[in-house]
């Protein structure tokens, strides 16, 4: 088993771990994104929505309005999500939090999927 402390990053190098999510992420024709329990980015959304990549940068004139927008709503403390979790995000769309586990019980990270 894994010792207690042991971070995502300890588990799998985060270059081989976006490799993984940009495979998911075409296969599945939709944005993934990893964060870390305390909500730290730790891989860049891969297939990202157009919406959010064009066009509310356009109307807001910040990048990070989605990333930021996930923390600002239902997502706001990720440490509460224990399963598989679904919520309405911006637009009235679909974001499906998934807990990432080294063992167990214990949570190492979370892939957001979505929005869709």
């Amino acid at each position: 088993m894994f010792p207690e402390h042991t971070s995502f990053t300890e588990l799998i190098s985060l270059e081989d771990w976006k490799s993984i999510q940009d495979s998911l992420s075409e296969v599945l024709g939709i944005a993934v994104t990893t964060f870390s329990p305390d909500g730290t980015l730790l891989s860049k959304s891969s297939h990202p929505l157009r919406l959010f990549t064009e066009i509310i940068p356009k109307i807001s004139k910040d990048s990070d309005c989605c990333i930021r927008f996930l923390f600002e709503s239902s997502l706001k403390n990720l440490t509460n999500v224990k399963e598989e979790t679904q919520f309405e995000g911006l637009f009235g769309l679909n974001i499906f939090v998934i807990p990432i586990r080294a063992s167990g019980d214990r949570i190492v990270a979370y892939s957001v999927l979505g929005p869709l």
